[in-house]
């Protein structure tokens, strides 16, 4: 069960319009869309932050390990501070998933603490890669147990509250989450996938208890692509939908348009909201138009595509799961 403290926005009713998808390439640029990039490159700044990073090991299903936990500034055990995982993409570590992500400052202001799990170097196509066992992998790695070992751990270490424990995953790690939301749904209170939307295609994973989720994803990320991929990964609208049936929320969401604050960033973003949800959850979806496989606000990478500046994922993510706790 869940208790609903706020809403994530207060804007005016809509239809949810389905979108026309578009494919492009990531390897050429024209003169205007590197210009986008310089001026994007601009408007980017990075805030520092005033916690410490603690690096720790634990054993799980007979392998070892890893996990960075931030402190926030203010820390104190008694405070019983909430907690955000974040998962990094394919390819990734921990130590990259924090600096990207920069959650850091907004901790150190909120007062919470945040847990960067690394996934293990597993096989695929021959090759290792740290990649996360997702719902599309099936590479065997207790990926779930581990995660809620370390949710558990952290929780007696630091005092950190069980009720009030989120996961957010980027492209792998995203998808990651969807494994959660089925198979860990009583560990953390609200969830969150950016850019890695993927409930795969012929899934029986539905989840169990009412678990508030968050979407973000760009219209050119092809990593998942917005339209699904037959062979293993559904669409992102059918994924929500699945949500939205299973929370019996309403099936006409709450829209709104964000400002466009940066139009040369190549993006505009609008905002769905399904609510009425059993326990007072909701379904949250960012649609990023001709957006990439990219974290919004942060610094751009022309490689992955546009990184929308409308608005900034990690302070969006804080607000929606600052909405939650399970009782």
């Amino acid at each position: 069960m869940l208790n609903s403290s706020h809403n994530f926005f207060s804007i005016g009713g809509g239809l949810f319009a389905v979108m026309a998808l578009t494919s492009c390439s990531y390897s050429q640029h024209s003169v205007e869309q590197q210009a986008t990039v310089e001026q994007n490159k601009k408007s980017y700044s990075v805030q520092q932050s005033q916690g410490k990073t603690l690096e720790h090991s634990i054993v799980h299903d007979g392998i070892e390990r890893s996990y960075l936990v931030y402190l926030p500034s203010g820390y104190q055990p008694q405070d019983n501070p909430a907690v955000v995982f974040s998962l990094h993409g394919r390819t990734g570590t921990s130590q990259e998933a924090m600096k990207s992500q920069r959650w850091e400052p907004l901790a150190d202001s909120e007062n919470f603490i945040v847990v960067f799990p690394q996934a293990l170097a597993t096989s695929k196509e021959g090759k290792p890669v740290t990649q996360w066992n997702a719902l599309n992998v099936n590479s065997g790695v207790d990926d779930v147990g581990f995660l809620t070992q370390v949710a558990q751990q952290v929780s007696e270490q630091y005092g950190a509250n069980a009720k009030r424990t989120y996961v957010v995953g980027f492209s792998n790690g995203g998808m990651m989450v969807s494994r959660l939301v089925c198979e860990a749904d009583e560990t953390f209170a609200a969830m969150a996938s950016v850019a890695g939307i993927g409930l795969t295609a012929h899934t029986d994973c539905a989840p169990q208890t009412v678990t508030p989720i968050m979407f973000i994803h760009g219209e050119k990320d092809h990593l998942p692509p917005q339209q699904g991929r037959a062979s293993n990964l559904r669409p992102v609208e059918a994924t929500i939908n699945v949500f939205v049936d299973a929370y019996a929320c309403s099936k006409t969401p709450v829209v709104t348009e964000l400002e466009d604050k940066l139009p040369a960033d190549g993006t505009q973003t609008t905002h769905y909201r399904y609510s009425k949800c059993e326990d007072d959850a909701s379904v949250e979806y960012y649609f990023i138009q001709d957006g990439g496989h990219t974290w919004p606000g942060n610094k751009p990478n022309e490689r992955l595509g546009n990184t929308s500046q409308d608005f900034k994922a990690t302070e969006a993510l804080w607000q929606f799961f600052g909405s939650y706790e399970r009782k």
